[in-house]
């Protein structure tokens, strides 16, 4: 049997022009003489008298023309003759020739619509196929350049390969081979070679129902097929379309995959959210568009703890866009003047269904928003509440919901009013579903957040050329309304395939190790170590130390670090509270809760019994900095807060690298 790899080259070629198939053509024909050949040196105890050439040319002739039938000389031969007239007429005037076109036209068609299979090594699999497609197979080409790209698509293959042929480099095109099939059918599975696959890619069809559902059944039929093959570990990136659902395997291992799975879920509007306010950029490179776009940080202006200056973070519409960005805004926003005068970050979301929305948040998220102060206004029925009477709040984050249409006055002067805020940094982010809406809600803001130069993002999921021509700025004597109305949410390259790989949560991860055995701050960081120990790390913690990375440009605008730096111990300090707050949110966010009275009684009195009720998303630690007691061990927990904050030089360091081979 051929190798995939032979086989998809002939395939490729025969199924390119008229040309490539003469080609081929030609080498059947080159075939057939050879046989030839054969049967002249088989023959030659019936025609001794004849040189080899010219018996085999006499047998050619027959061969290809039967009306060379009559021949002068020996007539006991003539049989031989007529055998050899017959097989030429039947075999290569007949047979050969229709036989041979039809294959190439079976064989064209069928790799046209993705019904042949190969067997391949090395290869990259991508499971479905969506808009995503062309982003991560442009990424897949810088990080695996000599390796083919196979595309499983329950959809038309045809179409599928037209509309990513163009958009994607003209290099990548030989790399890629659409195979038909579906995800969740194990004989469909099994073709793709999936244990001699180099990295797997979960991504669904577009507009599907049950789309996560369909993707966990997919990643659970891999393991199964990868779990006959002995010390086989493949890297499965699943994507998650509904963020609820996204949340909860951020929180909960799938203990049966762990063993050959490594498994790591993304989410569209979590990328997104990571772009703009941790990355700070989007780059894309496809043929269609080729587009360099910065964003401006939520503390643009660095937040110390004798700052006046707040994060003021305007969310338009309560979409499933505009939640993550709230979402990732609470989980960096915190800075060292809250621990000094009380001042914290607020999010504000304008819906004119707020209500709704707000109730539905608060449902995915009620230890959250028991633990942060949260207001509600009725821009219609000029209706206020909030819950800040309800309990004394330990957490720098607060939530306001605006119930009204932008276009709505009372929600224009608000604009107006948070704009002229002296010491608000105030970002707004326009997340309406609708593009046009968002163009347009982002386009007719009041006068005042153009000229005070706010930052204003735009989603625009499929195209973002007007908004992107809008914002280009030609220098600084010429006035551009719009230059910080930038675009984002756009979704053909939105997934960071390196992510899984970033080193920085790692180096976190190995920091809090080593310190938990030795009471030290590592001086090096070995990369088999950190490997292995992020190997066996839960899906939860290994989230716990992305999001705690995604702080570090943050923490080290507000206190001035950089790699040489030595920390002195009243900053360290002011480092720890801030790490300690930003924690406490992380932990809320995914679940956990603060105890009550009664559960901290009980631990009082047996802090052996801390583990039994973190299992429960119970943990001791979510309080105030000051409050923190010691953990089982008799340690304080406040170490912890200390000792990564102490690493923190270390991590920029790796961080300026790595920012830096991106660059280059």
């Amino acid at each position: 049997m051929f190798k995939g790899r032979i086989l998809s080259k002939i395939d490729r070629i025969i199924s390119k022009s008229i040309t490539s198939q003469i080609i081929w053509l030609l080498a059947v024909i080159v075939a057939v003489y050879a046989l030839l050949v054969i049967v002249s040196l088989l023959t030659q105890t019936w025609l001794s008298g004849e040189t080899f050439t010219l018996r085999f040319w006499n047998i050619t002739s027959h061969f290809l023309n039967p009306g060379s039938f009559y021949r002068e000389g020996d007539g006991n031969t003539n049989w031989l003759i007529f055998i050899i007239n017959m097989s030429g007429m039947v075999l290569f005037g007949g047979i050969l020739i229709s036989i041979l076109s039809n294959m190439i036209e079976r064989r064209v068609e069928k790799v046209k619509n993705g019904e042949v299979y190969y067997k391949f090594r090395s290869h990259i699999l991508i499971v479905g196929y969506n808009k995503m497609v062309v982003g991560i197979i442009n990424q897949i080409g810088v990080k695996y350049p000599q390796s083919k790209i196979i595309i499983q698509t329950a959809g038309d293959v045809s179409s599928a390969r037209q509309e990513l042929m163009t958009h994607i480099a003209g290099n990548l095109e030989n790399q890629i081979i659409f195979i038909s099939g579906n995800r969740i059918i194990p004989d469909d599975l099994e073709k793709l070679c999936l244990p001699c696959s180099e990295e797997i890619f979960i991504l669904g069809e577009s507009n599907e129902q049950d789309h996560d559902s369909q993707n966990i059944d997919c990643l659970k039929r891999i393991h199964f097929i990868l779990a006959k093959e002995k010390s086989c570990y493949k890297r499965c990136n699943v994507l998650f379309e509904n963020q609820s659902t996204y949340a909860v395997f951020q929180q909960q291992d799938i203990d049966e995959i762990k063993i050959c799975i490594d498994f790591v879920p993304f989410n569209f509007y979590e990328s997104w959210a990571s772009k703009v306010f941790i990355d700070n950029n989007y780059f894309s490179n496809l043929k269609s568009s080729n587009l360099n776009i910065d964003y401006s940080p939520l503390d643009r202006e660095p937040i110390t703890e004798n700052s006046e200056k707040s994060v003021h973070l305007v969310i338009l519409g309560m979409s499933e866009m505009g939640i993550r960005l709230g979402i990732q805004a609470a989980l960096m926003c915190h800075f060292p003047n809250y621990h000094t005068k009380g001042i914290k970050t607020r999010i504000t979301f304008v819906d004119e269904n707020a209500d709704v929305e707000m109730s539905k948040f608060k449902f995915r998220y009620p230890n959250l928003f028991d633990e942060i102060d949260s207001f509600f206004h009725n821009t219609e029925t000029a209706e206020k509440s909030d819950n800040t009477q309800l309990k004394s709040k330990f957490t720098d984050i607060e939530m306001e919901f605006v119930k009204g249409r932008i276009e709505n006055s009372v929600v224009q002067n608000l604009f107006l009013e948070w704009a002229n805020r002296y010491n608000s940094l105030m970002t707004i982010a326009v997340c309406f579903s609708n593009a046009e809406q968002a163009m347009s809600a982002g386009l007719y803001l009041p006068n005042v957040i153009y000229d005070k130069e706010i930052p204003v993002l735009v989603k625009q999921e499929n195209s973002c050329a007007l908004v992107a021509m809008l914002s280009l700025y030609s220098g600084n004597n010429i006035y551009r309304k719009y230059k910080c109305v930038k675009p984002f949410g756009m979704i053909e390259n939105c997934y960071n395939i390196n992510q899984a790989d970033d080193k920085i949560p790692m180096m976190i991860n190995y920091v809090y190790d080593h310190y938990y055995q030795t009471k030290q701050i590592p001086d090096t960081f070995p990369n088999n170590e950190m490997e292995s120990l992020w190997r066996k790390l839960s899906t939860s913690l290994k989230w716990s130390n992305i999001y705690n990375s995604g702080t570090i440009k943050v923490k080290q605008r507000s206190f001035s670090i950089n790699p040489d730096k030595i920390i002195d111990d009243e900053t360290l300090e002011s480092m720890s509270v801030v790490e300690h707050n930003r924690w406490v949110i992380e932990k809320l966010l995914m679940g956990y809760r603060a105890p009550t009275e009664q559960e901290n009684e009980i631990i009082r009195k047996d802090k052996t019994q801390k583990n039994y009720y973190k299992k429960r998303f119970v943990h001791f630690d979510i309080s105030a900095y000051d409050d923190l007691e010691d953990d089982a061990s008799g340690s304080n927990v406040k170490e912890y807060d200390r000792c990564i904050s102490v690493a923190l030089p270390s991590l920029i360091q790796e961080l300026e690298v790595s920012q830096n081979t991106i660059a280059e």
